[in-house]
């Protein structure tokens, strides 16, 4: 089976959040104190998603056709639905832990070492991530190894969508750390700069192009477009580059994977911008790793490999910047 998504497809990726404030709260208090009603709640609301979003459901199932080799119609709809369902219970899940820091929800990793080779670098940290699980679960586990005054979160930020201003009032567990606002691509860039030279930690998402430059890597098998921004970032800032990504292994149990710490200089040999290509393939191939084990849990419903974002009505955090050239 070939899932094609219609050429006609212009939706924004930047699409407004459903439910709203009061929306949000009730999920919120159904994920703390029924935890059960919460996800089968999840699971109505993404089967009516996938039911009438014909382009977010086809692109689910391309992916999962790309991802794990299948061309069975009904198993692709399973899977595509699964996908679906997953993002949702993502953000249950996230806004539960985000909440209190006696959740219920728990963060394992094996790679506490390389945090710790990273931070000693002594150098600015920058902190490649997706929309593949959810990393800020893992802000309670990364308290002791952060100081939260330097970590920063790069996130499209809408403060007059209600939704926004829920995250604003909700996410407790966020509360010391620092946003730098996508909104204005070129303030966020020159405030990531700004960080990376402080010697400090940034947390971006990489896998979602915009406008602005790009970079072309491989990703399952294809050729497909990454934001140049922020690889342009780990070079021109000479930072230390972790990729990070916090994935669901059962309910309420999740495991942060980091990989090596690297370095992008003129060590390599290399120029600026074969230093940035390096970066975004090195990326690229962790994260393809990861959405081999974890398919149902990236959030990109919209046409990936068309070489732009188009047809995806999901969440409107976007990590795209534009990097001033110094």
């Amino acid at each position: 089976m070939d899932a094609r998504l219609p050429d006609s497809a212009k939706s924004t990726v930047r699409a407004k959040h459903r439910f709203g404030y009061r929306g949000n709260m009730f999920m919120l208090f159904l994920g703390r104190r029924f935890p059960a009603v919460g996800y089968f709640a999840v699971g109505v609301v993404s089967l009516g998603f996938w039911l009438f979003n014909r382009q977010a459901r086809l692109a689910a199932m391309q992916f999962q056709e790309r991802v794990k080799g299948i061309h069975n119609r009904g198993r692709l709809y399973w899977h595509s639905y699964q996908q679906v369902r997953m993002f949702g219970v993502l953000l249950l899940d996230r806004s539960v832990a985000l909440a209190s820091a006696n959740a219920g929800i728990t963060v394992a990793s094996d790679h506490r070492d390389r945090l710790k080779r990273a931070l000693d670098l002594q150098r600015g940290l920058l902190i490649l991530t997706a929309h593949f699980g959810a990393l800020e679960i893992a802000t309670p586990w990364l308290r002791p190894h952060i100081e939260p005054a330097k970590m920063h979160f790069v996130m499209y930020r809408d403060f007059s969508d209600s939704t926004e201003q829920f995250h604003q009032d909700q996410w407790k567990m966020l509360q010391g750390m620092r946003f730098i606002n996508s909104t204005d691509p070129l303030a966020a860039g020159l405030q990531i700069m700004g960080a990376l030279r402080q010697k400090q930690y940034v947390g971006i998402r990489a896998d979602r192009v915009m406008d602005g430059r790009k970079v072309q890597v491989s990703l399952l098998g294809d050729n497909v477009y990454l934001p140049a921004g922020p690889f342009t970032a780990a070079v021109i800032g000479k930072a230390a580059v972790i990729t990070a990504f916090t994935l669901r292994e059962s309910p309420r149990h999740y495991r942060m994977f980091v990989s090596e710490p690297r370095i992008y200089d003129a060590d390599h040999g290399l120029s600026r911008d074969e230093l940035v290509a390096k970066a975004a393939q090195d990326y690229a191939a962790d994260l393809e790793a990861l959405l081999r084990k974890y398919p149902h849990q990236w959030a990109n419903f919209y046409d990936f490999w068309s070489g732009h974002a188009t047809a995806i009505e999901t969440s409107n955090t976007n990590s795209e910047t534009t990097m001033p050239e110094t």
